[in-house]
């Protein structure tokens, strides 16, 4: 090869033919020996003029910005906190939180891509309005320490959001709760990205609702098995539903589950065992079944439910109706099971009907407004064991 190399497939054939040379080891004085001489000369002609010019770092561009400006490590305290935080910074031994950047970007035009490596900073979260140390107790935030999680909140946030909708969740966009209730918002949103999130996971199929409520109907024969729970959710994961248990509630959000949509189409449904009792998790589960068969349409629905709430809300009646006539139909609710006092009562009825005798004790206890009654059928403390 001789002649000079100009494009990049020049430069792979150049490389290609010099590793031949080199590995021929040709003797001096020959042709082969001239040819390896200028194959080197000319590949380093090349790299010269195209060598790539790496970005400058986030702390070289700061420095250059004040070297322009003439600006002192002082003139950064209002952007960066301290004296002393300005030091760490600019000698490298703290990095920039996305506060930082965002503030730099705007008040010294250095670009977010210089600063964060990114087209566009995210808009801003403010971390003191979300319950972070919860969070990071129940490991939705990953493996993080306390300190590092002070002082990089916002970005540990911003990727915990990532792909997602992180404003709080409006009160006139759910139901399920009392009237009275003091919800946080933010941890009612938090607790439905980590759900969503945790969904996308399972790599569910499709969601096809034809014959859905014939489908969930069927399952309520599976209640009645010590293995029920896992084969229900294993039936309705095949079905395109996810069911994300055990879903530790967060302060101030008092809820039983939730349902959803994820951005894959499929419904979700999470469930937080705050009621650690048999009864009220088969209530809760057909509940948020109703809801995905009557209400879910899109990913900007969500239904939030406490169980205590008592929400008399049309959509919150149809989906208790409908967990309620589905585990046991309103005709033999009437006729055969409401009268019920014993439990060798209960048990016969359970058994004729194929379901487990905590669905009919529960729905005794709440009709009757008793609920010191049947406390040994109920399944306490059986979901988190």
């Amino acid at each position: 090869m001789n002649k000079l190399i100009k494009t990049e497939t020049d430069y792979d054939e150049a490389m290609t033919r010099l590793e031949e040379l080199m590995l021929a080891n040709p003797d001096e004085d020959t042709a082969q020996a001239d040819e390896l001489e200028l194959l080197a000369h000319l590949i380093e002609i090349y790299e010269n003029k195209v060598v790539n010019v790496p970005p400058p770092s986030p702390i070289e561009a700061i420095k250059f910005r004040m070297d322009q400006q003439g600006l002192k490590q002082k003139d950064l305290v209002p952007f960066i906190g301290s004296k002393a935080r300005v030091s760490e910074i600019l000698s490298g031994k703290r990095d920039l939180t996305m506060t930082m950047a965002r503030t730099l970007c705007k008040e010294l035009g250095i670009s977010a891509k210089t600063l964060l490596g990114v087209d566009h900073i995210p808009a801003e979260i403010n971390p003191e309005k979300y319950p972070l140390n919860e969070m990071r107790k129940l490991g939705w935030l990953g493996d993080i320490s306390l300190k590092k999680l002070r002082a990089h909140a916002e970005e540990v946030l911003q990727e915990f959001f990532s792909g997602m909708n992180n404003e709080p969740i409006a009160a006139f966009n759910r139901t399920g709760f009392k009237v009275d209730t003091q919800v946080d918002e933010y941890a009612l949103q938090a607790w439905r990205c980590y759900v969503l999130r945790e969904s996308e996971k399972l790599n569910l199929p499709p969601y096809d609702a034809e014959n859905m409520e014939v489908f969930i109907k069927s399952l309520t024969i599976l209640t009645q098995f010590e293995s029920g729970r896992e084969l229900i959710v294993k039936a309705l994961h095949e079905k395109g539903i996810a069911v994300i248990p055990n879903v530790k509630h967060l302060p101030k959000t008092y809820l039983d589950g939730g349902a959803m949509m994820n951005k894959n189409g499929n419904p979700v449904i999470g469930l937080t065992y705050r009621h650690n009792r048999l009864d009220n998790f088969w209530h809760t589960l057909f509940h948020e079944l109703g809801h995905v068969v009557k209400h879910l349409k899109t990913s900007d629905d969500v239904f939030f439910d406490d169980s205590e709430a008592g929400d008399n809300s049309k959509v919150e009646r149809e989906a208790d109706e409908f967990a309620l006539n589905t585990l046991i139909p309103q005709e033999i609710w009437d006729q055969e099971i409401r009268h019920l006092k014993t439990a060798g009562e209960i048990r016969g009825a359970a058994k004729q009907l194929s379901i487990s005798p905590s669905i009919i004790a529960g729905r005794l206890r709440k009709s009757n407004n008793s609920y010191s009654i049947h406390r040994t059928l109920i399944g306490t403390g059986a979901l988190r064991d």
